[in-house]
């Protein structure tokens, strides 16, 4: 599994972000406000996760799905730690 930054180029994949959140519109919302990594697995988009800052130093994970195919797998946990892990890249420490 890899996870990079979605670009600015590409679709968000919406079908595993309101599987988290089943507002479109508040996803819209927070894909405008933060980052959204992707996890793919053999060519395949099969995790997601969205960083929204809060405060000076202070990040919240808002939305965090793996599609159904893949749950049960680890997935979900290795995108936590991935998150975790860009939080402190980018400089927060909450």
């Amino acid at each position: 599994m890899k996870i990079r930054k979605l670009t600015q180029e590409e679709p968000a994949p919406m079908d595993l972000l309101l599987l988290a959140d089943p507002s479109p519109e508040l996803v819209n919302d927070y894909l405008v406000q933060g980052e959204c990594f992707i996890a793919e697995d053999e060519g395949d988009v099969i995790g997601v996760y969205v960083l929204i800052p809060i405060e000076t130093g202070t990040i919240e994970l808002i939305n965090i799905a793996v599609s159904e195919s893949h749950q049960g797998r680890g997935f979900g946990k290795r995108l936590i730690m991935d998150a975790i892990e860009q939080a402190k890249r980018e400089g927060y420490q909450k």
